[in-house]
């Protein structure tokens, strides 16, 4: 994780200036694939949830993002499931054990 903090903190120095042209999202003014997957990265680790307080556009960003309904939507049906095994991952893990 140390090797790519620094690459990390260049990424979102470009989201930050980015998000300066006074675009609500990354790329227009409405949410597109784009931000997706770039807010579930950002909020996946301890690190992410760090760097969050000196980026005030990529905050705000974020707030935009979990505000959208289908977000909210979609996260209210994986809440439930967060920190217990999904048994079909746990089979795959297991029969993909290597053999020493």
């Amino acid at each position: 994780m140390s090797v790519a903090l620094p690459r990390i903190a260049t990424s979102l120095d470009v989201m930050e200036r980015e998000l300066a042209h006074g675009r609500e999202f990354l790329v227009t003014d409405l949410p597109t694939l784009a931000d997706l997957p770039t807010m579930t990265t950002l909020s996946l680790t301890g690190e992410g949830h760090d760097m969050m307080a000196s980026i005030p556009r990529i905050a705000a960003w974020k707030a935009r993002m979990e505000a959208l309904p289908s977000v909210i939507e979609v996260r209210s049906m994986v809440a439930p499931h967060i920190g217990r095994p999904v048994e079909h991952a746990r089979a795959w893990v297991t029969s993909h054990r290597p053999r020493y």
